[in-house]
């Protein structure tokens, strides 16, 4: 059995009608308390009569450690409670401590135990991984466990419903250097449909539809999504395939969205619509776009140059801000070289020589070994983006 037809038949097993009804374990957003957004786990009553929770107890261990006890507090039929998993020492504010539990849940997967005051327990639910805002819990009618895109914290859970994350499509070829054309076939679980691009954006159900084989015969990034009904939209699937002739150096592919770097709205290294003409064109978080505490998704890989495979992940990227300022100084001299007379084309590549660091910086050092990685990108702004990276890498 799996760990949810396990967490199912326990419940209809041994509940009273005092149930773990949904868990939130990655709390960005969703829910605010005060200044905080902390993970929470939804206590509900379908028992038929108000019960009083004093004696109950909820705990992440199978035994009825006591990691955290309920207070005098009576749930109508059909009432939720919250409890807060914030950690030992951790307060809320007065007016919530005695919700606060003294441990926390993983984001990566918890077991959560729900013991009356005779010490059985009465329901257990395996939480899953779970991404930011994702909720994992029981529908409104008790029929299974269920994420939900939508929680409601404190209230029924009647938002739709999903059996999980649709698998990510695969491809059929490996990526990487190749030596001539080929003709790539993508694959998803049956009754999925498969989107993908081919010039580093991030597909979309707007994106072309899979359909057959597509013919690469000169470098290029292929992302894809897989869609299946009752399912989250899958991850994006990324792979680079370089033809270009034989590498003596390492070959680095970074995959993004042009618009998280130039578009006038949201790019890291423009001016943007607040920029400010006075040096240095802004601060932390206010005026020109590169002052931003931006962060964008980006997908990673490296090879050797005989081909093999370093690094393959996503990531995020973004400016560090040591490296605003001198940005918005190098922005100074184009200005002053426009004044002097000089083409914009011939002061402009200064604008992109310092590129963001990511949290790959430290890795990627050991492996560069102080060397400058040929970068293979799709978008030319992104190899000037690149190599301007990996040349700061090196220094």
């Amino acid at each position: 059995e799996s760990q949810t037809e396990l967490s199912n038949r326990f419940f209809e097993e041994n509940n009273n009608g005092i149930y773990i009804s949904e868990v939130m374990s990655s709390n960005k957003k969703a829910l605010e308390v005060g200044e905080a957004s902390p993970d929470w786990v939804e206590i509900t009553n379908r028992s038929g009569s108000a019960v009083n929770l004093s004696g109950y107890r909820l705990s992440d261990k199978p035994t009825a450690t006591a990691r955290y006890f309920f207070p005098d507090l009576t749930l109508e039929s059909g009432q939720s409670t919250l409890v807060y998993l914030v950690g030992a020492g951790v307060s809320l504010g007065e007016s919530y401590d005695a919700q606060c539990a003294a441990f926390k849940a993983s984001s990566a997967g918890t077991q959560l135990y729900l013991f009356d005051p005779d010490r059985k327990c009465i329901d257990k639910i395996h939480v899953p991984a779970l991404s930011s805002d994702i909720s994992y819990g029981r529908d409104a009618n008790c029929t299974g466990l269920f994420y939900f895109a939508e929680s409601t914290p404190g209230s029924a859970n009647t938002t739709t419903t999903y059996f999980g994350l649709c698998e990510k499509p695969t491809f059929s070829e490996e990526d990487g250097f190749k030596s001539s054309s080929i003709n790539l076939s993508l694959s998803a679980p049956e009754g999925s449909t498969i989107y993908y691009t081919t010039d580093c954006s991030t597909p979309t159900t707007s994106s072309a539809v899979y359909t057959g084989e597509i013919s690469i015969a000169k470098n290029t990034v292929v992302r894809a999504i897989a869609v299946r009904d009752g399912y989250f939209t899958s991850p994006v699937a990324t792979q680079t395939f370089i033809t270009d002739a034989p590498h003596t150096v390492r070959v680095v592919s970074l995959s993004t969205d042009d618009k998280y770097l130039f578009s006038d709205e949201m790019g890291m290294y423009t001016n943007g619509p607040n920029y400010q003409e006075a040096f240095p064109h802004g601060s932390p978080g206010r005026g020109a776009n590169f002052w931003m505490s931006w962060e964008y998704p980006v997908h990673v890989e490296v090879w050797e140059a005989d081909g093999t495979k370093l690094i393959d992940q996503d990531g995020i990227v973004t400016i560090a801000d040591a490296l605003k300022g001198r940005i918005a100084a190098l922005n100074k001299r184009i200005h002053l070289g426009q004044k002097r007379g000089k083409t914009l084309d011939a002061v402009q590549p200064l604008k992109f020589a310092y590129a963001p660091r990511t949290f790959l910086q430290k890795a990627l050092e050991k492996l560069l070994k102080r060397r400058i990685a040929q970068i293979v990108t799709v978008d030319p702004s992104l190899r000037l983006n690149a190599a301007a990276m990996f040349s700061e890498l090196g220094k």
